[in-house]
C-alpha cells in the first residue's frame, strides 16, 4: 500500500511505559494502517520489545493511549484495558512460546479459525515457511530456527489483521529470511494485512517496509518511505542504522561545506547547519566513488571483496577521519574521492 491510505488498524497516543524506574517509552505517537507493513527499528534498548509488548496488550500503559479498530484497548486514564487474548492478534516475540507437549502441526493448528481444517491448513502453513514434513516433530527436536518458523506459522494461521514480529527472522539463514519476507509482505498486500515488525537488520527494512520508524531513546525520532529515509535521515543515527559511514568534521560556508581539517569544499543536500557552524558528515558508501585532481585526498585503510565490489575504508587527509566506499574494481592505495551531493549528510557537532 501507499503510507497514508487505509484507517489505522493499531494506534499508539502519547505512550510512556517505564521499567525498573528508567523511562523506557517516552509519549510515542504511532498508526499502523490497514494493509500496510510498518518495519520498526532501532538500537538496542530503544524500546522497541517494550513498544510491542504494550501493542499487544502483553504490558498495561503508564500513561498513553492504545487503540485496535478504532476501539480504546489501553488507557491510562479512561482504566479500560482489554487483555491481549481478546485482542484479536497474529504475534511472534523472541520467545516462540510453543506447547512442548504437542507437534509442530497441533500448535500451528490451534491457532486456525473454527471450522477451518486444521490438518490441512496447519500442514500448508508449515510448507509455507519451509518446515514440510515436520508437523509431528515436538518442539524440543527442533533447531530454534526451526522454532521461530513454527511460530511463524502459527501467527500467519490466526487470520489476524494485525500481526506482531518481535525479530521473527534474526536466527535463520539469508535465504530462508529472503523467502519468509517475502511471504509476509505479499501475505500482508495480498489479504490487506497489517503488519507491525520488529528488526535490527537494516535488510528487513529496505525489503519489507511500505513505512519505516526509528526508535531512539524511546522516542519516534523518524517515520516514512524507505526511500525518504534514505534520502533524508534526520538524525546522525538514522543516517548510520540506514547504512551512511563517515565522520569528516567540516563547517557551513555559504551554500556547501569546508571539510575543516583538509580544506576541501563539499556539496550537501541535506546540509541541515547555520552558517559559520561545525558539524560532521557522513556518506552512503555506494555513492563515494574515485575522482579527479578536484577530489578528497585519501589514502587505503583496507580493502575486501563483497558481494560483486570491493569494500574499501579510507582515511581522509592526516588527521585520521575516514569514509567507506564500494568500488567495482581494486582501488589503488592512494586516490581522491568525490561524493554524490545527494548523499552526502551533515549533523550539527555534539
Amino acid at each position: 500500500m501507499r503510507t497514508g491510505e487505509g484507517e489505522a488498524v493499531l494506534e499508539l497516543a502519547a505512550v510512556h511505559q517505564r521499567r525498573g524506574g528508567t523511562a523506557v517509552l517516552r509519549g510515542v505517537t504511532l498508526a499502523v494502517r490497514r494493509g500496510e507493513v510498518a518495519v520498526l527499528v532501532g538500537a538496542s534498548g530503544s524500546g522497541k520489545t517494550t513498544l510491542l509488548r504494550v501493542a499487544a496488550g502483553l504490558e498495561r500503559v503508564e500513561a498513553g493511549r492504545v487503540r485496535l479498530r478504532g476501539v480504546d484497548v489501553d488507557g491510562a486514564a479512561t482504566r479500560r484495558f482489554v487483555p491481549p487474548e481478546r485482542r484479536g492478534l497474529g504475534m511472534v516475540f523472541q520467545e516462540h512460546a510453543l506447547w512442548p507437549h504437542l507437534g509442530a502441526g497441533e500448535n500451528v493448528a490451534l491457532a486456525l479459525p473454527a471450522g477451518v481444517d486444521g490438518r490441512a491448513a496447519a500442514a500448508a502453513l508449515l510448507d509455507a515457511v519451509g518446515l514440510s514434513g515436520l508437523a509431528a516433530r515436538r518442539p524440543h527436536t527442533l533447531s530454534g530456527g526451526q522454532q521461530q518458523r513454527v511460530a511463524l506459522a502459527r501467527a500467519l494461521a490466526t487470520g489476524s489483521d494485525l500481526l506482531l514480529f518481535d525479530e521473527p527472522l534474526s536466527s535463520l539463514d539469508a535465504p530462508t529470511r529472503d523467502r519468509l519476507r517475502t511471504l509476509i509482505g505479499d501475505l500482508a498486500r495480498r489479504e490487506g494485512r497489517s503488519v507491525l515488525f520488529v528488526s535490527h537488520d537494516r535488510v528487513d527494512a529496505w525489503r519489507l517496509a511500505d513505512r519505516i520508524l526509528v526508535l531512539e531513546d524511546g522516542r519516534i525520532s523518524q517515520q516514512g518511505t524507505p526511500q525518504a529515509l534514505h534520502g533524508a535521515p534526520a538524525t546522525a543515527r538514522v543516517a548510520r542504522y540506514l547504512g551512511a559511514e563517515g565522520h569528516l568534521a567540516v563547517r557551513k560556508v555559504g551554500d556547501g561545506l569546508v571539510a575543516t581539517r583538509c580544506g576541501h569544499r563539499l556539496r550537501a543536500v541535506c546540509a541541515g547547519l547555520a552558517e559559520g557552524a561545525d558539524g560532521m558528515v557522513m556518506a552512503h558508501p555506494e555513492r563515494v566513488r574515485l575522482a579527479g585532481s578536484d577530489g578528497l585526498p585519501a589514502r587505503q585503510i583496507s580493502s575486501m571483496f563483497e558481494a560483486g565490489r570491493w569494500r574499501t575504508r579510507w582515511q581522509v587527509g592526516e588527521h585520521g577521519e575516514e569514509l567507506l566506499a564500494l568500488h567495482d574494481a581494486p582501488p589503488p592505495g592512494q586516490a581522491r574521492l568525490a561524493i554524490d551531493p545527494g548523499a552526502l549528510f551533515a549533523f550539527a557537532a555534539v
